[in-house]
């Protein structure tokens, strides 16, 4: 298990999910103007739906980060996480 950690697709992740949060948030703002234009709360709930998916997946991507730096930057040694 120790190998996935040491690869360098593992530290895109946080990145990855920090622009999917993006993407979705803007598919959220396209169905809340679609919403506007035909006065729908279908379309409105749909927005809010996706918009909260898209911040949640943001706060997913901010806390990886973090946490992949914290445990780049403070070297835990540890069986889990050895030095490098």
């Amino acid at each position: 298990m120790s190998g996935i950690w040491n690869s360098e697709i593992v530290s895109y992740v946080p990145q990855a999910m920090i622009l999917l949060g993006v993407v979705v948030i803007l598919a959220g703002v396209i169905l809340s103007s679609i919403g506007c234009w035909y006065i729908s709360p279908k379309y409105f709930r749909y927005a809010g739906i996706t918009t909260f998916c898209g911040a949640f997946s943001v706060a997913v991507g901010m806390g990886l980060f973090h946490g992949w730096d914290y445990l780049e930057n403070e070297k835990i040694d540890q069986e889990e996480f050895p030095k490098r």
